[in-house]
Formats: C-alpha cells, sequence, structure tokens
C-alpha cells in the first residue's frame, strides 16, 4: 500500500512539473518580440563628441515609432525634428545625432540599439519603413534643409555594439 501510494505520489508530481513546464513554453511563444521590446540609445547624452560643423552637435529627435500609411503609428519612422544645441536639458523618447560622410558628401543617423536585438531576428525587426518623404529644417546648421526619404532601411548587426539602422538623408 506504501509502495502504491509512493508511485501515486511521484506520478502526480511528474505530471503537474511537466503541466508548469508546457504551460511556460506557451507563453514563452506568445511573447511576440515588436519594436516596443526594443531598447535604442538616447544619443542626446553624447553630444560631446560631435563635430558641429559636420552636422554633428545636432540631434534628430522623435517622441514615437509609426507610419504615415497608419496614421504615425506601428514600427517605422514618419516624422523626426532637429535640435541644433548642445540642450541636454530637452528629453526626448528616441534620438540619434547627424552624421556625416565626407567621402559621399551624404549626412545620416544611426538609430543604434543599446541591447542585443532578440535572436533569431523576428522578420518584422530586419527592417525600418518610412512611408513618405519627411524633412527636417536644418539650413540653419548645415546649409540647407535634409530629407528622410521612402524607403525601407536594413538592421545592420554591425553598426556599433548592438547594431541598429543607417538612415542616409538627401
Amino acid at each position: 500500500m506504501k509502495k502504491l501510494s509512493l508511485i501515486i505520489c511521484v506520478l502526480c508530481i511528474g505530471i503537474f512539473l511537466y503541466s508548469c513546464k508546457k504551460e511556460s513554453k506557451s507563453v514563452n511563444t506568445n511573447n511576440k518580440i515588436t519594436y516596443q521590446n526594443l531598447n535604442f540609445k538616447n544619443q542626446a547624452t553624447n553630444l560631446n563628441n560631435l563635430k558641429v560643423d559636420e552636422g554633428g552637435g545636432t540631434i534628430v529627435e522623435w517622441d514615437e515609432w509609426g507610419r504615415k500609411k497608419k496614421q504615425c503609428k506601428g514600427w517605422g519612422l514618419c516624422n523626426a525634428v532637429w535640435f541644433p544645441k548642445k540642450d541636454t536639458n530637452r528629453v526626448s523618447n528616441y534620438s540619434a545625432s547627424l552624421n556625416f560622410d565626407p567621402l559621399t558628401g551624404t549626412y545620416y543617423i544611426d538609430i543604434l540599439l543599446s541591447e542585443p536585438m532578440p535572436s533569431p531576428i523576428p522578420e518584422e525587426l530586419l527592417n525600418i519603413p518610412i512611408d513618405e518623404n519627411f524633412t527636417i529644417f536644418t539650413k540653419e546648421v548645415v546649409g540647407r534643409d535634409l530629407i528622410f526619404e521612402t524607403g525601407i532601411y536594413q538592421f545592420n548587426e554591425s553598426l556599433d555594439e548592438f547594431g541598429g539602422y543607417r538612415i542616409y538623408l538627401k
């Protein structure tokens, strides 16, 4: 009788552990990785290393992700503004420094992750879309206004420590 009780007890514990393990697996697979799970560097804190005469010191900021086709909601970029001063008191959700590539004569921003991208990278995060051109008014700083062009910008693992997205401006 004691053996039968022991076997039943062990069997119940095994069933309990199996069901908990199965439940935790289903919870993990239902936790879909989206852009909201990603953490990006706020580059407004790195102003001291930027060269103002090459566009550095200009911070491009935006408050939310979004696509024009989705009323500036979802994963994409639909607007941004610039701040040419070394103003660390201004806080924005997201920011990137404006950089200049002297070889191509092109300005760009790097949107950098502050921690590793989940592996494998979810397909929806491989690219960041811009549905419509939009302008940032930088004439005062770089001599002309710059345009974020419509396009799909790919995730680049080699940018900075954890990768990111490089967007060239026209």
